[in-house]
């Protein structure tokens, strides 16, 4: 199997008169990461092609050649449903079960997670752009901190800042009145010097809007995986990963969806995502969020009112 560093132009090849398949390699490989496809896909499609009867010559035409490869490439890029053949078993047979009688429980109670989380937060606001910031300063002052106090801090923002809570604003705000504003929240100090930075290079950077994508997301301080892709469900409507935060790794592991050595969230999240279709991916973290602030809390579990304590 062909690798990205085998694919990747050497300084050798750029420039000089390299074979016609090595050429058109370089460019597929190149396409293929333009469209964001996996590296794995990326090799083994182009191990594909250069395998097949059908590889590029001479006597085609650059445009021609290049056209192919853009087509190719953009068919590769198959919806999530089409990888769900190629995750691995569940660890439990009847995990599609617990999941149905969980998502029927939470149907019917309502949690903190439903009215002030940082998604529900985020739809007060009507300017798409202002929402998608104020998804992202919810998420950055959620953690360790119970959502009913992240919506307040969130609130008060709003209402103190000149114009509410925007990037120029916060960016601009003095860093005593930030504190004033998200004391109650944990961690607040480290926090507000969090969201003020994220504020200015929101502006510099993004032109006022937010990060597009995970690893943009990452790059700003206070962010961890958890933030970017629950970030990247609330404010872009795209799925790319799973958000796992404390109510996801206890609740995962007290039902046996991931192997005991899974001990951090990023060990549960690609144990998860291993084997859980993607069309659950954005899902899964409200509905468990839910279950873990009213039922299956991390001290005193209800386990007697738990949906799926049978199984």
């Amino acid at each position: 199997m062909l690798t990205p560093r085998s694919l990747t132009p050497s300084r050798k090849t750029v420039g000089r008169s390299a074979s016609p398949t090595r050429h058109c390699t370089d460019l597929l490989y190149q396409s293929f990461t333009s469209l964001d496809i996996s590296r794995s896909t990326t090799c083994t499609v182009v191990s594909a092609a250069l395998l097949s009867g059908n590889r590029p010559t001479s006597s085609r035409s650059g445009a021609s050649a290049a056209s192919e490869i853009e087509a190719a490439a953009a068919a590769a890029k198959k919806p999530a449903e089409d990888d769900d053949a190629l995750r691995g078993p569940a660890p439990r047979d009847d995990w599609d079960v617990v999941l149905d009688r969980i998502k029927e429980y939470r149907a019917i109670h309502q949690a903190p997670v439903d009215t002030v989380g940082c998604e529900a937060l985020s739809e007060e606001e009507k300017d798409p752009k202002l929402r998608r910031f104020r998804s992202l300063v919810s998420l950055m002052l959620s953690a360790q901190t119970k959502d009913e106090i992240t919506a307040e801090a969130v609130r008060t923002l709003s209402q103190r800042l000149p114009g509410g809570l925007t990037p120029r604003a916060l960016s601009e705000a003095p860093l005593d009145m930030i504190h004033e504003c998200v004391r109650r929240v944990g961690f607040w100090q480290r926090k507000a010097n969090y969201i003020k930075e994220a504020a200015r290079t929101c502006l510099e950077q993004y032109e006022g809007d937010i990060p597009r994508t995970v690893p943009q997301l990452l790059a700003l301080p206070g962010v961890g995986p958890k933030m970017a892709y629950l970030a990247m469900h609330a404010a872009w409507q795209d799925t790319q990963g799973i958000g796992v935060d404390t109510h996801v790794l206890r609740i995962t592991h007290r039902l046996g969806w991931v192997p005991e050595a899974a001990k951090s969230a990023e060990a549960t999240r690609h144990s998860l995502e291993s084997w859980m279709p993607k069309s659950l991916w954005r899902e899964i973290n409200p509905l468990l969020v839910g279950l873990g602030q009213t039922v299956c809390r991390g001290v005193g579990p209800k386990c007697a009112e738990c949906p799926v304590n049978r199984y």
